[in-house]
């Protein structure tokens, strides 16, 4: 393998990580919200899981969230969005030799693992943005019901609150 093709397999991966970070501080903050108890529950290894069952459960959850967030139910096609970066996530950490290698040996069968990481790290930079920018804004309402500050490690996703915003007006990442 070529050291560029190492270098953006590594990218990904703590690009994944990264927005499981992210959705797991998601998860986290909702449970905090009075006004939601539906999310009293959730953990964020249900969240993440890829089973049929936590699937469902990952969709009906982003779709009360984005609900909350925007008053418009179309703003489902990003939960499309998120299964389509869970798709390939899953590949990336779980089929991604088996994939793009052959033989357990370490011959490139086509320029596709190149390609499938910088495409993957674009969608994976701009969830984390969208990422951000929810987690700020949940953060902030929390912080303004309970009359404190918003938590320091939160504080710089401000500026990723507008393309939140932005993206759910649009129905899609940007």
């Amino acid at each position: 393998m070529e050291n560029n093709e190492l270098i953006l397999i590594g990218a990904s991966v703590l690009a994944a990580h990264r927005i499981e970070f992210l959705t797991q501080g998601l998860v986290a903050h909702f449970k905090n919200l009075p006004e939601h108890k539906q999310f009293k529950n959730l953990n964020p290894r249900v969240f993440l899981d890829d089973t049929e069952s936590n699937k469902k459960l990952r969709r009906q959850t982003l779709g009360q969230i984005f609900r909350i967030l925007s008053e418009e139910s179309s703003s489902l096609t990003l939960i499309d969005e998120l299964d389509k970066y869970l798709q390939k996530r899953n590949l990336l950490i779980h089929d991604f030799w088996r994939t793009y290698y052959r033989n357990n040996n370490d011959y490139l069968i086509s320029s596709e693992p190149v390609e499938f990481c910088k495409t993957f790290l674009e969608h994976s930079a701009k969830l984390e943005d969208f990422f951000k920018g929810l987690l700020y804004l949940i953060a902030s309402h929390i912080a303004n019901l309970n009359n404190h500050d918003i938590p320091r490690s939160i504080s710089s996703y401000k500026k990723h609150s507008n393309y939140f915003r932005i993206c759910l007006q649009r129905k899609k990442l940007i």
